[in-house]
């Protein structure tokens, strides 16, 4: 397994991620009440 990002709420912690069906998204959810959408890349 390697890490290739680090991702990080901008206030308080992370509560939720969540993988689109097609694995190029993720969206994640947090105390600070913002939803954020992060582009994935594999290549």
């Amino acid at each position: 397994m390697e890490l290739v990002a680090y991702m990080k709420s901008y206030f308080g912690g992370l509560l939720c991620v969540c993988w689109s069906p097609d694995g190029k998204y993720v969206a994640t959810g947090g105390e600070d009440d913002f939803i954020t959408l992060f582009y994935f890349d594999p290549n």
